[in-house]
C-alpha cells in the first residue's frame, strides 16, 4: 500500500481539501485525528481507539476512490474525514467493504 491522501470532513467540497494531508502509515493517521480533535476542543478528550474505513465509491467530482473515515472513541463514533486509498499498516478488520 502507498501513502494515503486525507481529508477532514469539514464545510464543503474545498473546505475539505484545504484539509488535505499525506499520510504515512494507519498510526499516522490516527495521531492525526486525535490532534486535531484534541486541539479543536482545547480540552483532554477521550481518544480515539481506532480508525475504520468504508469504500464510498469514486468521487467524480475530484476524479479519486473515497473512503470514509470513521473514528471510534469509547463513547462514540463518527466520520471524521475521507481518504483516497487505505494507509500502510492498517489492520485487515478495520476495512469495511
Amino acid at each position: 500500500m502507498n501513502n494515503a491522501k486525507f481529508r477532514f470532513h469539514t464545510g464543503g467540497l474545498k473546505e475539505s481539501l484545504e484539509t488535505q494531508t499525506t499520510t504515512t502509515s494507519y498510526e499516522h493517521l490516527l495521531q492525526i485525528v486525535n490532534d486535531k480533535y484534541t486541539l479543536q476542543n482545547k480540552v483532554p478528550a477521550a481518544k480515539f481507539t481506532h480508525l475504520k474505513f468504508e469504500y464510498g465509491g469514486f468521487d467524480n467530482r475530484i476524479n479519486q476512490e473515497t473512503y470514509y473515515v470513521i473514528a471510534y472513541r469509547p463513547d462514540k463514533h463518527w466520520v471524521v474525514g475521507m481518504s483516497d486509498s487505505i494507509p500502510p499498516n492498517t489492520p485487515k478488520k478495520y476495512i469495511t467493504a
